[in-house]
């Protein structure tokens, strides 16, 4: 039973990564999503982030230096100025800003399919 719960348990996971991964392709970039990007993560370093110095003031700063560590590693910036669009296509964007985002949830969605399958019923 572990075994074969652990196997359905990945294909709830990829493909909950999949379907994530299609609609984030789909979806243009939203203006809170470019916001955070050019205006609170990209000009500041960790060390303002954790101390709340970006321009939201966010004392809660998971998010930011999460997004920041991972950009770094992917060597990633805004390929474009942003102007304020409410809306803007950018496939390369549209994925790699929401990829941590789409991993979480598809993580979380495999965790209760595990959690429901082991001590309930498929």
């Amino acid at each position: 039973m572990t075994k074969k719960l652990h196997f359905f348990t990945f294909i709830v996971f990829f493909l909950a990564l999949l379907l994530g991964l299609k609609i984030a392709s789909q979806k243009l970039l939203w203006t809170d999503e470019m916001y955070t990007q050019a205006l609170n993560i990209e000009p500041f370093s960790l060390k303002d982030i954790l101390l709340g110095k970006t321009t939201e003031g966010n004392l809660c700063p998971l998010f930011y230096v999460i997004q920041k560590i991972y950009l770094n590693i992917c060597h990633y910036r805004l390929p474009f100025e942003w102007q304020h669009e409410t809306f803007f296509y950018e496939l390369k964007s549209q994925i790699i800003l929401r990829l941590p985002a789409i991993i979480y949830m598809s993580a979380a969605l495999a965790l209760i399919f595990y959690t429901f399958a082991r001590y309930y019923s498929y």
